[in-house]
């Protein structure tokens, strides 16, 4: 027997996604439906899978499961919590303005802000304070610093970067010029690299000014993308760590332009950004 699920293509900043609800349709979804989904040319195609479940608990709205594109699992997901927060209040699922998800990377909390028309609406979305101890990015380091030298196979330079954890690891590395970095070798490379056990998502950051960034990402499972939630969010958290941008941001990337806010290692780290909806299918 073949079964039809019903899916929602989305995105924010070019960061895109296929919504599939699981409180309404009774489903199972593995890593290898994922991987076919996210296929752009053999499926519907996406950086990322995002299933919205009813809530296990009494405190969570939702349970938010997430598959990278080669169909690994995903702790969290900025961008996509965003869609996700209009993609329920779409479906009727919740009438909240302010929508908690349980992740498995912690719990995230949406807040619709702005209805800009039926596609597009403006999401602000709380990551909740960094976690800035290496064991629990993790990454392999004697005691804490700032950031860190690392040594790229092939190249006579070293790079420094900062290791941090938004719900999922990420390291951010500050250049000079952003266009002359090789971001798919040297994402690689760290991503294989020993000292981070579980991989990590690896951002690289031009400071533009003191309120203003530029940032491509290369993910974890996914590969370059043109936009990610967590990983604005860690590139303004290692600039603040060096002193290099002041509380609010505004980070450039391929796919957009979105907004995001740090204050101390106390605080919570904010990103407000446009989920649109682009189409729905069956599958």
């Amino acid at each position: 027997m073949v079964q039809r699920l019903q899916f929602t293509k989305m995105h924010a900043a070019g960061n895109d996604f296929v919504v599939v609800d699981l409180v309404a349709q009774d489903s199972s979804v593995d890593s290898q439906i994922a991987k076919t989904w996210a296929h752009r040319r053999l499926g519907i195609g996406c950086d990322q899978l995002l299933l919205v479940g009813p809530p296990q608990d009494e405190v969570n709205d939702f349970e938010l499961a997430i598959f990278n594109s080669d169909g690994s699992p995903a702790e969290q997901c900025g961008n996509g919590t965003a869609c996700v927060a209009k993609f329920v209040r779409d479906q009727g699922l919740t009438t909240k303005q302010t929508i908690s998800f349980h992740t498995p990377g912690g719990v995230v909390e949406t807040r619709l802000k702005l209805v800009i028309d039926s596609y597009h609406e403006s999401v602000e979305v709380d990551l909740g304070p960094p976690q800035l101890d290496p064991k629990f990015v993790p990454f392999l380091a004697d005691g804490r610093s700032n950031s860190y030298p690392i040594d790229i196979e092939g190249s006579a330079d070293s790079l420094r970067l900062t290791p941090l954890s938004m719900g999922n690891p990420h390291a951010v590395i500050l250049v000079d010029d952003l266009n002359s970095v090789d971001v798919q070798a040297i994402g690689k490379f760290i991503q294989q690299s020993e000292r981070f056990p579980e991989s990590t998502n690896v951002e690289f950051v031009e400071i533009v000014s003191r309120t203003r960034i530029k940032l491509r990402i290369f993910e974890r499972g996914a590969g370059e993308t043109m936009a990610c939630g967590t990983g604005a969010c860690a590139a303004v958290v290692a600039a603040r760590l060096q002193n290099r941008v002041d509380q609010s941001i505004q980070v450039e990337q391929p796919g957009g332009i979105v907004q995001v806010s740090w204050l101390n290692e106390q605080s919570p780290v904010k990103i407000s950004v446009t989920a649109v909806r682009v189409f729905e299918g069956i599958i």
